[in-house]
């Protein structure tokens, strides 16, 4: 059937003049959108709000169908940084015997949290357990900081995350009792 199709766009493409570019555009999209089905890969997500399985925590649980090496978590956290101060991280790992970095070339790079682009530092962490790396993010500057928090605070349902290809909507349902009770900067 496509065979037959094709060949009467192509029959009018022969007999009509007017508009070349607009068939050209016609001729490629009947080329493309069936193939276009084929090239998307199936993805499924599980994700666990704020409070769910851990009370500083929501994360995304991501797998690609049929594909069990490519489970990936992206975790955001609240916690505490070395010099005391509350803190919001993101951390971004393979479950596998992956590294999801890097640890000679990870730099500090631009993350979007709903689009708004926000300077974070990033680096590659050891897991405890293995000789494999997973990648933790945090913003960098305090407007940036605050933007993510406040982001976190005013969203009904997710947080739109994305950095260097991952896009991932994060829970923000129990963000602010974690926030508000994760203890503040130490003293």
């Amino acid at each position: 059937m496509f065979s037959y199709f094709a060949r009467d766009a192509i029959r009018w493409f022969s007999y009509t003049t007017r508009c070349s570019m607009f068939k050209f555009i016609y001729l490629l999209c009947l080329v493309l959108i069936p193939n276009v089905s084929h090239a998307t890969e199936q993805w499924s997500s599980e994700s666990y709000a704020w409070g769910e399985r851990d009370r500083m925590e929501a994360s995304v649980w991501l797998r690609k169908k049929g594909e069990p090496a490519s489970e990936q978590v992206v975790r955001a956290l609240i916690s505490h940084s070395k010099d005391g101060n509350q803190n919001f991280y993101v951390l971004a790992e393979f479950t596998g015997s992956n590294n999801m970095c890097d640890v000679n070339n990870t730099n500090d790079g631009i993350a979007k949290f709903n689009g708004q682009a926000i300077k974070m530092f990033a680096w590659c962490k050891k897991f405890n357990n293995s000789d494999d790396y997973y990648l933790q993010l945090a913003p960098e500057t305090k407007r940036g900081k605050q933007f993510v928090i406040n982001t976190f605070k005013s969203a009904k349902n997710t947080v739109l995350f994305e950095y260097e290809g991952l896009s991932v909507h994060i829970p923000a349902k129990g963000f602010t009792y974690a926030w508000n009770n994760a203890g503040g900067d130490a003293l």
